[in-house]
C-alpha cells in the first residue's frame, strides 16, 4: 500500500506504508535492550564486589584491632582485595556518582548530536568499564 503525499503543485512523493517494522519501534526495542544491559551491569557490580573482597583477612584485621586472638583454621571466603566497608561503599557510590554527573552533559550531547548515538556510546562505555 502506498500513500500519496503532496508537496506542492507538481511534486508528489510516494511513501510505502507497508513496512513490517517501523523505525520508532526498532529504536524503542533497542533502547529497552540497552537499559536492560546497563541495569544488569549495575547489579553485577554489586554482586561481584562480594566475591572480590577477602572476608577472612578483614575478619583477622578486625580481631587484631580489637586484641582478640585469631583462631581461624581455614579461610572461609578468599577474594583478592582487602577492602573495608567504607572502601566498598566508595567503589559502589562511584558508579552512581558517575551516572549522576553525566546526565546534563549527556542530555546536551543528545540535543546536538542524535540521542541514539549518545545512548550507544554511553552503553558501550558502561560495558567496557564493567569489563575492566
Amino acid at each position: 500500500m502506498q500513500e500519496h503525499l503532496s508537496l506542492g503543485e507538481d511534486k508528489v512523493v510516494l511513501r510505502d506504508t507497508n513496512k513490517c517494522l517501523k523505525w520508532r519501534y526498532m529504536v524503542a526495542i533497542l533502547g529497552s535492550m540497552g537499559m536492560a544491559i546497563i541495569y544488569g551491569l549495575k547489579v553485577n557490580i554489586s554482586v561481584a564486589i562480594v566475591a572480590m573482597v577477602n572476608h577472612t583477612a578483614l575478619d583477622l584485621l578486625s580481631e587484631a584491632e580489637e586484641g582478640h586472638a585469631a583462631n581461624k583454621t581455614a579461610p572461609d571466603e578468599v577474594g583478592p582485595f582487602i577492602w573495608t566497608s567504607k572502601q566498598q561503599g566508595a567503589i559502589l557510590s562511584a558508579y552512581f556518582l558517575g551516572y549522576f554527573i553525566t546526565q546534563i552533559p549527556g542530555g546536551r550531547m543528545a540535543e546536538v548530536y542524535s540521542a541514539k548515538y549518545v545512548f550507544f556510546v554511553a552503553t558501550l562505555l558502561n560495558t567496557l568499564g564493567a569489563l575492566l
